[in-house]
């Protein structure tokens, strides 16, 4: 898996060739800001909590990082992959490994990956009151 600055680097990417090609996989909804210089301890302090291991708790530094994580703002990001770019760049590419993070992030904000990634976008709004408005489910 690449870091995520490097998503957009098709030149650099267009030249593996294809049997590394079907070895990457893209992190497609990065959470981390672009600029940030800690993705490294940030990743491992939330994997350890995730894991439920102890270990060093990690501050965020990034602006706006009290916000929280949001799916508007990493639709902004210049390393962000989104659909069009899935079918129209790097299936084209040979590539065909697309992850989405956000293991930790809860289940309303994992449901508004699942319905960008994986529902047409004409079938959205339905998909989504559907789910939302459910009985069955307790997102909030």
């Amino acid at each position: 898996m690449p870091d995520f600055r490097l998503n957009k680097a098709l030149d650099r990417l267009g030249a593996l060739p294809d049997p590394l090609k079907a070895k990457v996989e893209f992190l497609c909804n990065e959470c981390c800001w672009f600029g940030c210089k800690d993705r490294k301890q940030c990743y491992e302090a939330v994997s350890r909590k995730i894991l439920g291991e102890s270990g060093p708790e990690h501050r965020c530094t990034a602006p706006d990082a009290g916000e929280g994580y949001r799916f508007s703002k990493a639709m902004e990001n210049p390393g962000f992959i989104g659909v069009d770019d899935i079918v129209h760049t790097y299936l084209p590419m040979g590539f065909t490994q697309f992850k989405i993070e956000g293991r930790g992030l809860g289940s309303a904000l994992i449901l508004e990956f699942l319905l960008y990634y994986m529902t047409r976008p004409e079938h959205q709004l339905k998909v989504r009151e559907e789910i939302y408005l459910s009985n069955a489910l307790d997102l909030f």
